[in-house]
């Protein structure tokens, strides 16, 4: 990880994180995401679907929201790196 860091610090490229829904990028590699960012590293987040279908039905769009932008900036990610779609689920259909 040292060789990566020092590599995108020298570069001073920013990370892209793309994830399918809110929570994914925080679960999956949150600590490699705070890891970039407090080494200055610029990290942006697309994330393509709220999921809110899986949400408790006591959490309104809002709320939603606002937690993705308050865990992204927990991982070191700010509120103008975060691009939120709002792309419905998608279910296969069973065959």
């Amino acid at each position: 990880m040292l060789d990566i860091l020092s590599a995108l610090k020298k570069s001073g490229a920013p990370v892209l994180a793309v994830s399918a829904h809110a929570d994914d990028v925080e679960l999956a590699c949150g600590g490699t995401i705070a890891k970039l960012a407090r080494a200055g590293i610029p990290v942006h987040h697309i994330i393509l679907s709220l999921r809110e279908i899986a949400s408790p039905d006591s959490f309104s769009k809002e709320a939603l929201i606002s937690e993705v932008y308050a865990a992204n900036a927990a991982i070191g990610i700010p509120r103008e790196r975060v691009i939120l779609h709002d792309l419905p689920n998608v279910y296969p259909k069973p065959h």
